[in-house]
């Protein structure tokens, strides 16, 4: 198989991270409204998306630190252009670099009220798509979405502007997948509602878990599919695996198996399950990979439907120390690798 491109959790840049105040926090009143795309002046919305797509831009080139022009004052207050550099840099894989940018949303909200941190939603010109959005009362201010690609995968990127002057300054720079191997958050609630009622219990909530990562994008921008998938998975009833806190203990076929982890993945068009075994002791690649198919083996036979769900498993023996171990591939249809 080819490189494994595991599911991100989302990244919020921590230096751009600042100002954010719990909306609990809200006026009595206060009014906004949100136009979207078209409906924004060309020259605003321009001078909007300009300013978002050059700081994505900045922060995916071999000097990000170009970007920290780009913040607001108080953003750039809590950190500098070196430390907004090594952020960028520990979340980008060269290797496999963001394609075909392009703004998908742009959103421009004007507020009335005392300056307090709230939400407004704001909908496409023809009413779809609806995303829920934090906002400053008293000024105008911007929301952009921006998406790319890489090989497996496409993000989102969410700007929150805020207005210095005669200029639009970045507040909140967020970045996470948004699609999987071509399956957006739609997809795979779709998958696990099937699976649900299937009463696949372990296969249903990994891809609750799934689909709520592909729709998290950032404390400040919120897709209306968020909101659904996170009330239906409250409703569900935890598989016994997921009962207790890491580093879990299972007990399959007879046989106990320490687990770290479980991630959803996606590879060459399929979706499949990766699992962190920590190892007590390591004593070679060989050992690892025997201690991965007895985990794996355990797994199937006592998991059958999982692969009504998943194209593949990987099982990854890691060494006591963190500094890496050795992983097996199993393929429905095909077997280990």
């Amino acid at each position: 198989m080819k490189q494994l491109l595991m599911i991100a959790p989302f990244l919020l840049m921590s230096g751009l991270g600042t100002d954010i105040a719990d909306a609990a926090d809200s006026p009595a009143t206060y009014t906004y409204n949100c136009k979207t795309d078209a409906e924004i002046p060309q020259a605003q919305r321009d001078a909007i998306n300009k300013v978002a797509m050059d700081f994505v831009t900045a922060s995916q080139s071999s000097h990000p630190e170009t970007a920290f022009a780009m913040p607001t004052s108080a953003v750039q207050e809590t950190t500098s252009a070196d430390k907004l550099a090594a952020e960028f840099a520990s979340h980008i894989d060269q290797s496999d670099p963001y394609k075909n940018l392009k703004v998908d949303h742009s959103y421009l909200i004007s507020t009335t009220g005392g300056g307090s941190e709230v939400r407004a939603i704001c909908s496409s010109v023809h009413g779809r798509d609806s995303v829920s959005v934090q906002i400053k009362t008293g000024l105008t201010q911007a929301h952009v979405l921006i998406s790319g690609q890489t090989r497996n995968n496409s993000s989102a990127f969410t700007l929150w502007l805020l207005p210095e002057g005669n200029l639009w300054r970045v507040q909140v720079f967020h970045v996470g997948d948004s699609t999987m191997v071509g399956r957006s958050a739609g997809d795979l609630l779709e998958l696990a509602r099937k699976q649900r009622d299937a009463g696949h219990a372990f296969n249903a909530t990994m891809l609750y878990i799934g689909a709520a990562s592909l729709s998290d994008w950032g404390p400040v921008f919120q897709p209306d599919i968020a909101q659904t998938i996170d009330e239906e998975s409250k409703g569900l009833v935890l598989p016994i695996e997921f009962q207790q806190t890491p580093p879990m203990t299972w007990k399959m076929n007879g046989i106990e198996f320490k687990v770290d982890k479980v991630e959803i993945l996606g590879v060459d068009g399929k979706i499949g399950l990766a699992f962190d075994l920590p190892l007590a002791a390591w004593t070679g690649d060989e050992d690892a990979d025997k201690r991965n198919h007895a985990f794996l083996d355990a797994f199937i036979a006592s998991h059958p439907d999982y692969s009504s769900a998943f194209g593949f498993l990987v099982a990854k023996a890691q060494k006591p120390d963190g500094s890496g171990g050795f992983a097996s591939v199993y393929e429905v249809g095909k077997g280990y690798d």
